[in-house]
């Protein structure tokens, strides 16, 4: 039998929302409490003021509004998974429960679930409003979101791109480097 000589670099990372994508040293985890909700892997957060309590008691929320998403230091970044925590067989994703500790990624590459088709070096657009059956704030996407007509649902994330080209939607990795 001969040794095999030959890899493909084609074959699609497996991965899930929240994954840390690479091991490179260049990561910033903010720590931040869910308060007000429960919170999904592997979407972007933003700061709950409603909720804090100063920089030891920092709650996080998806994002409801543009300013959560352009406004300097509101965004705290994506949540990262832990897949040793136990989960509800009543969800349908994994999430962080209310008043759990929610690591955000701000600096680094991550893993999360596109709600659309990307190409590499794009920006990085978030939802803060539902659209029809796309429901999930804090997801990721390759545009504004118009379908329904002139209102954006989703806005660009400052300093945040996509990384890999991916016809379809599906898991794709977002660079991080907020500010």
């Amino acid at each position: 039998m001969c040794p095999q000589t030959g890899y493909t670099i084609d074959i699609p990372a497996v991965s899930y929302p929240g994954q840390i994508a690479d091991n490179s040293d260049v990561k910033d985890v903010l720590s931040a409490l869910a308060v007000a909700a429960k919170v999904p892997y592997g979407v972007l957060v933003v700061a709950d003021t409603a909720n804090s309590g100063g920089f030891d008691n920092l709650a996080a929320k998806v994002p409801a509004a543009t300013t959560d998403i352009t406004n300097v230091g509101s965004a705290l970044g994506v949540v990262l998974a832990d897949q040793a925590r136990a989960q509800d067989p009543a969800e349908t994703v994994a999430t962080y429960p209310i008043n759990s500790a929610l690591p955000c990624l701000r600096k680094g590459r991550v893993w999360v679930l596109s709600e659309t088709a990307v190409t590499d070096g794009a920006p990085a657009f978030v939802r803060f409003s539902a659209n029809g059956a796309l429901v999930q704030l804090g997801a990721f996407r390759a545009d504004a979101d118009t379908t329904s007509g002139p209102v954006d649902h989703a806005v660009a994330l400052p300093q945040c791109a996509f990384r890999g080209a991916y016809a379809a939607p599906g898991y794709v990795v977002v660079e991080m480097d907020l500010p």
